[in-house]
């Protein structure tokens, strides 16, 4: 195991959050055969702390004497598949958020998606390796997902589709939420207007450039009058998205 496949012990004296966000919740759907091999790997843990996975095979033989050597094999291969185990780590699925670092990470993902790294490290305030093993650990059990987008990687809800990424991803730029919200406010508002109410806090070449890339990106929808723009809106099926981001 590389130290950044590193497994995390709950920092010393850290709370455990008695009642996360409903979206937080990890369900598992498991086989009989799986709980009960489930458990004995939570106990091998609790005693050497790292699973191996040809312990809780030999374990599970032990303890469930009822059950075939072909189906405690298949529920420990169910397990790893489903990204419920691996061997090497200290922790499973069902558990990995019982660390409070490794939970507000998590959350700041689900409510900011498309955020970058030092976004993040700025909301949780931990350091660049802390946060990177908890990354990797979340990205190991598929509860997040990373995307690369040019030369900046952005962190998704691994079950968030895929399909509007990149309008995330751009929507965490600077100034961005003020322009769409001024859009949202004001359908069909003309370049010079919406320059006005965005006011001095963006230079002029880099509030066009922003209008740009967000044009470029499906961001924005334009209407053209001899090659000029004379009106700007949100595409229909952005609106929803940003009812949720904007006004939440």
């Amino acid at each position: 195991m590389t130290a950044d496949e590193e497994p995390i012990r709950h920092d010393a004296g850290e709370p455990t959050l008695a009642s996360p966000p409903p979206y937080l919740h990890v369900t598992l759907d498991l086989s009989d055969t799986e709980q009960k091999v489930l458990f004995i790997a939570k106990d091998l843990m609790q005693k050497h702390y790292l699973l191996d996975l040809k312990d809780l095979y030999s374990q599970a033989m032990r303890s469930l004497k009822d059950f075939k050597p072909f189906a405690i094999q298949q529920a420990i291969d169910g397990l790893c598949r489903k990204k419920i185990l691996f061997g090497g780590s200290a922790i499973t699925r069902d558990t990995l958020l019982d660390n409070e670092t490794r939970r507000a990470i998590f959350d700041v993902i689900c409510k900011h998606p498309g955020i970058h790294f030092s976004a993040i490290k700025r909301r949780v305030d931990k350091d660049s390796r802390t946060l990177m093993i908890h990354l990797r650990v979340l990205e190991r059990f598929e509860m997040i997902r990373a995307e690369n987008f040019n030369n900046s990687k952005a962190y998704f809800d691994f079950f968030l589709p895929k399909g509007h990424d990149s309008f995330y991803f751009h929507l965490q730029k600077d100034k961005v939420h003020d322009i769409l919200a001024a859009i949202m406010a004001h359908p069909g508002i003309s370049l010079a207007t919406l320059a006005s109410i965005i006011g001095d806090a963006v230079p002029n070449s880099t509030f066009y450039r922003k209008i740009k890339v967000m044009l470029e990106n499906n961001m924005l929808s334009a209407r053209y009058d001899d090659g000029k723009i004379v009106g700007l809106d949100i595409p229909p099926e952005l609106l929803p998205i940003l009812d949720r981001v904007l006004f939440k």
